[in-house]
């Protein structure tokens, strides 16, 4: 192409040398810059090139052919993009208009048709297959290429081939980043190469170079090192060229010796508003922990010691039975009265006070959120009027209490409340004033209200001096709930134990803890007489005769105290008996026209005369009931 350059053409119109048309001026005589058959035909040819070389047949009817040519090029890339036909890790692309010489700089792209499972190559056109490198400039892996992912590709003449650049869907190969702003490696993360190095400082002064180097503390940044000696007291930590940080334990309290040991693979975080850094671990070392609040914490030496480190220092085994929430012997859930009475979680009574009752259930929740169990006591969906008030309690008999005589006791407890806002929960202790008789009672003391926000978990302490508590402890929780619609109260882990810190509650075995239940509430069948055989942990099958019947149970597990007795037939009628005459059959609903059942503290006795003669056996159902 050409500019105009005919006799009259006007110089240097759009520049030096850049020469252009003129109107003329036919007053003054001047002609308008002639045209040229060569100029035009240059002009016609460099226009009608771009439609051509596209496939575009020239048309004289259409005015915008060189706008389509451009438009083409600008939506489909047609020179430099096509579909890979190829198979896995052997791409095969054909371009149109096709490529005769593999140019530096050139960018392919093509649609991949498989995906790649290692190093892979590309043939373009006929140029043979030339090998595909990540950005890192070495052989593909596998799944950079994925099927049906758009790939681009750029021919580096340097090392002889394409290199990836991207493909939608596929993995990024690149380089090893070297600057904190770099992409990372999966190699580099999995190895930790950049958040570990080896410590060169001296003892209680660490100093740890790493690469790429830091060049800020940011909050929460975690970091390894592998420890040259072992500290002796408080210490430091020096990143790169960041300055001596203080180095604190997991109690944000400095180190004391020991925390660190030579050749120790050390953990620390950054935090930034202590101003420090936090040792997370210490391969070797010991760890410092926070004094201990619940009952998974780890328990730091300083609180143990005053425990059990001294000579003649007290037990702090839990002394409350059921600690856990998990033995169930009633099957009963009774209805929140404001009368105390027992639930079906061995131990504990409940009852509301202060207003109207209108709805609430005292249930065992084996899904409770507090807890390490699940398992606790549940004031379920209760509804109360008025300044109500939820109250939870446990009672100590003598035996158990004349051993806390004149001793500093903790109780602790866990509780949670759903719906409504923040409850004040508030312990008491007393104790009766005769021997296991509690209608009589005397506050030890009270603790002070704490605060318990809905939907938290929350554990409670109080620690109290118990004096002469030879008769008995009774423990209630108050929970100043005011009026409350259709709200649940958690309780669980419950426990006392002599000294000043709440320690780790203990979770005894089922076993032992439904022994120590059944001495205050046992249920069972009673079995006596032929066929069926004896049924009933303790039962004895005995021979009976024509109108009498005689049997005797031994109790697993003795009673506190006398029992109250209630028994059912088979059908669930009270006081009733089933009976088994030889005829066949099961008659319900039956009563003794003599005699009856005798009760122990160990054995339940029946001696008497049935109302069917000549009875095979008879079996009742019963609940003893020593509670206090």
């Amino acid at each position: 192409m050409q500019r105009i350059a005919t006799s009259n053409a006007v110089a240097d119109m759009f520049g030096p040398g850049k020469y252009g048309f003129g109107a003329g001026n036919p007053a003054a005589g001047v002609r308008p810059t002639y045209f040229s058959a060569d100029w035009c035909n240059q002009v016609q040819e460099e226009i009608c090139a771009l439609p051509e070389v596209l496939g575009i047949v020239i048309d004289g009817s259409s005015r915008n052919m060189l706008a389509t040519a451009v438009l083409m090029l600008v939506q489909g890339m047609a020179s430099s993009y096509a579909a890979d036909t190829g198979a896995a890790n052997s791409c095969v692309v054909t371009l149109s208009p096709g490529i005769t010489v593999l140019t530096d700089g050139m960018v392919i792209r093509f649609k991949a048709k498989s995906n790649n499972t290692g190093p892979s190559t590309l043939t373009l056109n006929s140029l043979g297959a030339q090998p595909i490198y990540g950005l890192n400039s070495t052989a593909l892996q596998g799944g950079e290429i994925r099927q049906n992912g758009y790939c681009t590709v750029l021919w580096n003449a340097s090392i002889g081939g394409f290199i990836l650049q991207s493909c939608n869907g596929g993995g990024l190969q690149i380089g090893n980043g070297t600057q904190s702003q770099h992409g990372a490696t999966v190699g580099q993360v999995q190895s930790g190469a950049m958040i570990y190095a080896s410590d060169g400082g001296a003892a209680n002064a660490y100093v740890v170079n790493y690469s790429p180097g830091l060049t800020a503390l940011t909050d929460g940044m975690v970091l390894w090192f592998k420890a040259k000696v072992a500290n002796t007291g408080a210490s430091t930590l020096t990143v790169n060229s960041l300055g001596a940080q203080p180095f604190v334990g997991a109690s944000h309290s400095p180190l004391q010796g020991g925390e660190i040991v030579a050749n120790g693979k050390c953990q620390v975080v950054w935090n930034a508003p202590l101003g420090a850094f936090v040792l997370i671990e210490c391969t070797g070392g010991a760890l410092q922990v926070g004094n201990a609040t619940q009952s998974q914490h780890a328990v730091p030496l300083g609180q143990v010691q005053p425990i059990f480190g001294s000579a003649g220092s007290s037990s702090s085994r839990n002394k409350l039975i059921n600690g856990g929430a998990q033995v169930v012997i009633q099957t009963s859930s009774p209805s929140l009265s404001t009368a105390p009475q027992y639930g079906p979680v061995e131990m504990i009574a409940g009852w509301a006070s202060g207003g109207a009752i209108t709805a609430g259930t005292l249930v065992q929740d084996t899904a409770a959120p507090v807890g390490r169990t699940g398992k606790a006591v549940r004031f379920q969906s209760c509804t109360l009027t008025g300044s109500g008030q939820m109250s939870w309690r446990y009672r100590m008999e003598s035996g158990d209490a004349v051993n806390m005589k004149n001793q500093t006791a903790t109780f602790q407890i866990k509780v949670q409340h759903n719906v409504g806002s923040a409850i004040n929960y508030t312990v008491v202790i007393r104790k009766p004033t005769a021997a296991d008789n509690f209608s009589s009672t005397t506050v030890i003391g009270t603790s002070a209200a704490t605060s318990v926000a809905s939907g938290v978990a929350q554990q409670l302490t109080f620690t109290q001096a118990l004096g002469d508590c030879s008769y008995g402890l009774e423990i209630e929780v108050q929970a100043a709930c005011g009026a409350v619609t259709t709200k649940d109260f958690w309780w669980t882990e419950w426990s006392i134990e002599e000294g000043a810190a709440a320690s780790n509650i203990e979770f005894r075995p089922i076993p032992v803890e439904l022994a120590a239940c059944m001495r205050y509430y046992q249920a069972d069948t009673f079995h006596c007489g032929g066929a069926p055989i004896a049924s009933g942990t303790g039962s004895t099958a005995v021979s009976s005769n024509s109108t009498s019947i005689q049997g005797t149970k031994t109790l697993s597990v003795p009673m506190r105290a006398q029992p109250t007795l209630a028994t059912k037939d088979l059908a669930g009628n009270s006081g009733a008996y089933s009976f088994f005459p030889p005829s066949g059959g099961q008659t319900n609903n039956q009563q003794m026209t003599s005699g009856g059942v005798g009760l122990s503290t160990t054995t339940i006795d029946l001696d008497a005369t049935a109302s069917v003669a000549a009875i095979t056996w008879c079996r009742f159902t019963y609940t003893l009931s020593a509670r206090l």
